[in-house]
Parts: C-alpha cells; sequence; structure tokens
C-alpha cells in the first residue's frame, strides 16, 4: 500500500523579471493632404519683355535693385518672393506665382 504524506508545507517563490523596452515609431495624421498647381510664370509666358516689365514692376515697389535685363535670375526671383511675403501672397523658392505678375499689375 502506498502512502501520501506532507513533506513541507506549500511556498511562494518570487523571480524579479527585468523590463524591457523596445523604440515603436508611431505615423500620426497631422493635416488632410492636399497637392496644389498653382499658376506660375513659365517658358510660355516668361519672355524678355514680360520679365523686364515684371522687373520693372518690382523696381517701382522698391523691391527690385539691379539692371533690367529681361533675364530671370536670383536677384529677380529673391524680389518676387520679398514681395509676395510683404503682400501675404503665394511664395515660390524657384518660381514666381502668376498672383505676384498680377499683384504688380502685370498682364501676363
Amino acid at each position: 500500500m502506498s502512502v501520501t504524506k506532507l513533506v513541507s508545507e506549500a511556498q511562494q517563490k518570487r523571480i524579479e523579471i527585468p523590463a524591457t523596452y523596445e523604440t515603436v515609431t508611431r505615423t500620426e495624421k497631422v493635416v488632410d493632404e492636399n497637392m496644389e498647381w498653382p499658376q506660375v510664370m513659365c517658358e510660355v509666358n516668361m519672355t524678355r519683355d514680360n520679365v523686364r516689365a515684371l522687373q520693372q514692376a518690382l523696381a517701382d515697389k522698391g523691391y527690385y535693385k539691379s539692371r533690367i535685363d529681361g533675364i530671370i535670375g536670383s536677384i529677380t526671383l529673391n524680389a518676387a518672393r520679398a514681395y509676395a511675403v510683404a503682400n501675404s501672397l503665394p511664395v515660390g523658392s524657384n518660381y514666381i506665382p502668376m498672383e505676384v505678375a498680377s499683384k504688380l499689375g502685370l498682364d501676363i
């Protein structure tokens, strides 16, 4: 015959498990996407005469301080950008929005 007999009382043992960390990347939508196609001065309407008119109009407003040569360069782009910022118009880094030309009174 076999008999089961209590040898020791039940015990609890605690084992410390170290914390683990990992980097989690989270994507958060900030604003709705919005793709715009602004009208800009381009090769079709950026003739030498139109560029001269633009440079003269910017010079008349005090933004263009160089020779009026009909060539779009960094000075013309910077002057147009400064005028746009001062008048709360769309700003382009390497282009001139048509709103700038319109506000200057140019019919391009």
